[in-house]
């Protein structure tokens, strides 16, 4: 922002916070099943069980990382926003 200003955007925080997370159910929620059933082997269920729960157990790691960052971004743009508003009431000798 030009014009010796100084401003947060908390809406386009929370932009980018939503784009982080918004797909990530449909991708959260992948199923090894029908892979599986494409090209079934006597005996494979056991290594597909064990695949299925190491992909799930990955994706939920994923998504707790990416809600994390998520929520990040948000924390970081309100101590923005405060700074800034501290910033300016020092500047104009508000609350001094």
């Amino acid at each position: 922002m030009g014009g010796g200003s100084t401003s947060s955007d908390q809406d386009a925080a929370n932009q980018a916070a939503q784009q982080l997370i918004q797909q990530l159910d449909d991708y959260c929620s992948f199923s090894l099943q029908s892979l599986a059933q494409s090209a079934p082997v006597l005996g494979s269920a056991v290594h597909d069980n064990d695949i299925k729960n190491q992909v799930r157990s990955t994706l939920t790691d994923w998504r707790v990382l990416l809600e994390s960052d998520a929520q990040a971004i948000k924390d970081i743009s309100d101590v923005f926003v405060e700074l800034d508003a501290e910033l300016a009431n020092s500047v104009l000798g508000i609350g001094a």
